[in-house]
């Protein structure tokens, strides 16, 4: 396995970097590539901000390529796709870049998209009218060329239960080598409870989590983007209905034990931020709910490690993301909405993760209500999601991305 190098392309979300670094704990020789333009006004997702050290800098290269536009798709050549990437023998890719390697006729092993590149971008040359694809030629090749390398990728990873995922597979003709074995998309080695805590020196706002903890019996932070006045917004994000958790939070204010200290975190990303000050002002809780700016990945689980709740998703009810999944391996209680009618836990998932299933604002505040009651209880599920966490993600998972990219090297 030694020779093997693994090449993991695109990093939205951070959903590469840390199944870079698991491998590389395997003495798997896996390195990361960043797309050009792909983390524009997403710096918060680089490697630097999902780590405490530099090591990263040693197996990271950042490319020319893989994102940016019809102009950048142009001027790539194939032979400059194929320097950067010789003497790579696995490629898994996330994001646009796979349009760069069908370019230069390099396969795809393992696709595992982030959202919007499996659900629009491939169907974006469609819509275009003839004028058009005369007018942005390489705009539609790049589309075209995105779709036919979805379509020889030989596994996409993807947890499809949900028809608004299912939808893009079919139409693609891909369902048949679409599965779903997850990815340890937060590194658990340094961001569990026990061991963040060896790292609190380097955080900025260390100072400010400890006096929220001190200064409140219920702290609950929400770091996902405030999303929610639109089923799909006109970036083509779903509602993550941020909205239930305000009003929900609301509520359980207006019945809480009169001298019980609360704060809700929310975090100051999305398009609907301005809509829920809106909301927090309308229903009298701006007191209880603090704004914090746009954070690293490690300022957020820093945060989360003093937090009693951390909150997933309200809307439309799917399995989970990296709120989720950040969630769980802080040892916070997660709070998350997912629709059992869709989604069956068989196969890779065979069990539930531990968690509270609520959805409307009258469950999300009689659960917080519970919790001035019953705080061991959902202390207890925190503890157990770490656990869940690292049996499926840490373990079952990497045990299977190796596994594919050693039937790989046997192939």
């Amino acid at each position: 396995m030694a020779n093997m190098k693994v090449a993991c392309i695109g990093n939205m979300n951070n959903m590469l970097f840390s199944l870079t670094r698991y491998l590389r704990e395997k003495d798997i020789d896996a390195h990361l590539f960043l797309s050009a333009n792909e983390l524009n006004g997403l710096e918060h997702f680089l490697p630097q901000n999902d780590t405490f050290d530099n090591k990263f800098e040693n197996y990271t290269k950042q490319l020319s390529w893989g994102a940016g536009g019809s102009t950048v798709f142009k001027n790539t050549t194939k032979e400059q796709i194929k320097r950067d990437l010789a003497g790579f023998d696995f490629f898994i890719v996330c994001g646009t870049a796979i349009g760069y390697l069908h370019k230069a006729g390099i396969k795809t092993d393992i696709y595992f998209p982030h959202g919007s590149d499996i659900k629009y971008v491939p169907f974006m040359g469609e819509k275009m009218t003839i004028l058009n694809k005369f007018r942005n030629f390489y705009g539609f090749r790049f589309f075209e060329s995105m779709k036919k390398g979805i379509q020889s990728a030989k596994i996409i990873n993807i947890e499809h239960s949900d028809p608004f995922w299912k939808d893009p597979l079919i139409r693609l003709n891909v369902l048949n080598k679409s599965t779903y074995f997850g990815c340890p998309m937060v590194f658990d080695t340094i961001y569990n409870r026990e061991n963040i805590a060896k790292y609190y020196q380097n955080i900025t706002n260390l100072e400010l989590y400890e006096k929220l903890r001190v200064e409140n019996d219920l702290l609950i932070v929400n770091q996902a983007s405030q999303t929610w006045t639109a089923p799909i917004d006109k970036t083509g994000r779903i509602s993550k209905g941020s909205n239930n958790l305000i009003e929900g939070f609301a509520s359980f204010i207006a019945q809480k034990p009169h001298d019980y200290k609360a704060k809700l975190i929310l975090f100051e990303y999305g398009n609907d931020v301005k809509a829920s000050k809106k909301l927090i002002s309308n229903l009298g809780i701006i007191n209880h709910v603090l704004w914090h700016p746009t954070s690293a990945r490690k300022e957020i689980m820093t945060l989360l490690s003093f937090a009693d709740f951390a909150c997933g998703e309200f809307y439309p009810g799917c399995i989970g993301g990296n709120t989720t999944w950040e969630a769980l391996v802080s040892g916070a209680c997660l709070l998350h909405y997912l629709n059992t009618k869709h989604t069956e836990f068989k196969e890779f998932l065979d069990t539930p993760y531990p968690f509270v299933n609520v959805k409307k604002p009258e469950e999300i505040s009689k659960v917080l209500l519970d919790f001035t009651l019953n705080q061991q209880k959902y202390k207890n599920l925190g503890q157990q999601g770490t656990i869940w966490y690292k049996k499926y993600f840490a373990e079952k998972s990497l045990n299977k991305w190796i596994e594919l990219i050693e039937k790989s090297k046997n192939d």
